[in-house]
């Protein structure tokens, strides 16, 4: 017999009905308009039964009982987009528009139980703002995109972990903008570079009654910073591949990468927890192989994480840490576990297409 039994079962309909239409001002302007309406119905039922004592002893799960859950969302959402091509090769664009995700439910056990207002969460509205550039250069050896952008987000859908159950719930408005560029080169037939670099600026206009730190009381994060929201990332591939002599009908190639990514708070847990601060970290990887003219064989000896950095995808309070003694409430700490990247890794890789 498990410690719990939870079922959760759900019903969903969605509709929608969409259009787009483009408008070419002359040959240098075009206007294009779109919009969308949606509709998503959800029924669902949740239940939790508790076999051992121990887990509501424990504060892990109790039981609960939500057999009418409901969440009828709709929206109409659009799509507005100016391009504009001044010279061959050249493209300015300037874009605005809505997006939606819809509510929805927690199904997680939890303790203690949730309420029906818990258990359920509501839609995600989003307003996009995009200005760029797309540019071809010196005779197509060179490709070369920028864009500035700005996005609000209301209803914020925030999934939170404690360490033993996932809860979602809507928490206020965040703001993410910044810009972002990348390029492809081709200097030689043999030779390219692929890279891209961006910066976000990701700050919470509205997130009252937050989750507390270990061991405190509830927060104001309006002003700071989003969880999982490096400032920089940046990233540069370069591509050797030439015809191989000792074989008819076959190429060699080499491909190195490398990888940054900013600071972030990577915690679980939206609570601006130091504790869950992962530093900038940079990443290696590299591929050596031989593949067929027409891509029927390709043979290639790769490796990842060359330097074996070590990083923290995710990190999440100790299941059980508050109960085990782990807790420290006067400095608002507790034991973290940390999910690992991806170590130094090697392979062999063969590829038979028919």
């Amino acid at each position: 017999m498990r410690a719990s039994d939870g079922e959760f079962s759900q019903d969903l309909q969605s509709t929608a009905f969409f259009g787009q239409a483009t408008w070419y001002a002359n040959d240098k302007l075009s206007l294009t308009l779109g919009g969308r309406w949606t509709s998503d119905e959800k029924d669902a039922e949740f239940t939790n039964t508790v076999n051992n004592p121990f887990v509501t002893a424990l504060r892990v799960r109790d039981d609960e009982n939500q057999p009418g859950l409901t969440v009828d969302d709709s929206k109409f959402t659009y799509f507005a987009n100016a391009s504009y091509f001044p010279v061959e090769g050249t493209m300015f664009f300037a874009t605005i528009s809505t997006g939606y995700k819809s509510g929805g439910f927690n199904t997680d056990g939890t303790f203690p139980a949730l309420t029906t207002e818990q258990r359920t969460f509501s839609e995600e509205d989003t307003t996009n703002y995009e200005i760029g550039v797309k540019s071809t250069l010196f005779d197509n050896t060179l490709q070369v995109n920028a864009t500035l952008f700005s996005m609000d987000i209301e209803g914020f859908q925030d999934r939170a972990f404690d360490g033993i159950s996932f809860v979602t719930r809507n928490v206020g408005e965040l703001r993410q903008q910044g810009f972002e560029t990348d390029f492809v080169w081709a200097p030689l037939d043999q030779l390219s570079f692929i890279g891209g670099l961006s910066y976000l600026d990701s700050e919470f206009q509205d997130y009252r009654n937050a989750s507390p730190l270990p061991g405190g009381p509830v927060q104001d994060l309006t002003g700071e910073r989003a969880h999982l929201s490096p400032d920089w990332q940046g990233s540069l591939v370069a591509n050797w591949e030439d015809r191989f002599p000792a074989i008819s009908g076959a190429r060699y190639f080499l491909r190195g990468e490398t990888q940054y990514v900013g600071e972030a708070n990577v915690g679980a847990n939206t609570n601006q927890n130091p504790q869950s601060v992962q530093e900038a970290y940079q990443l290696f990887n590299a591929r050596i192989g031989l593949r067929a003219d027409d891509d029927r064989w390709e043979v290639n000896l790769w490796g990842k994480n060359l330097s074996d950095e070590g990083y923290c995808t995710t990190i999440f309070d100790q299941p059980f840490g508050s109960q085990l003694g782990g807790l420290d409430a006067v400095a608002n700490t507790i034991p973290q576990r940390c999910v690992v990247g991806r170590p130094q890794t090697y392979g062999i890789q063969l590829k038979v297409r028919r």
